[in-house]
């Protein structure tokens, strides 16, 4: 992301430039796009509503998350 210079500040900036980067050109499935979205939205409820209810399975979630986009940007920048 630093290839566009300025940094985004916030989380859901993060994730827009992260989209804009990657999976709106097609670099990466639509499919990680919606995940990391969800994972933002899971960040957010657990930040700022008190009766959030997240376990391990969305915690699960995340994990595998992390794993499958740590995957596919080797694969893009490695080119493997």
């Amino acid at each position: 992301m630093l290839k566009l210079g300025e940094l985004p500040y916030s989380n859901p900036g993060v994730v827009n430039r992260f989209s804009e980067l990657y999976i709106q050109d097609g670099s990466l499935p639509k499919e990680l796009g919606r995940r990391l979205n969800r994972g933002l939205s899971m960040r957010n409820q657990a930040r700022y509503e008190p009766h959030a209810r997240l376990g391990k399975k969305e915690a699960a979630e995340m994990v595998n998350l992390a794993e499958d986009l740590t995957k596919a940007l080797e694969v893009r920048l490695t080119g493997q």
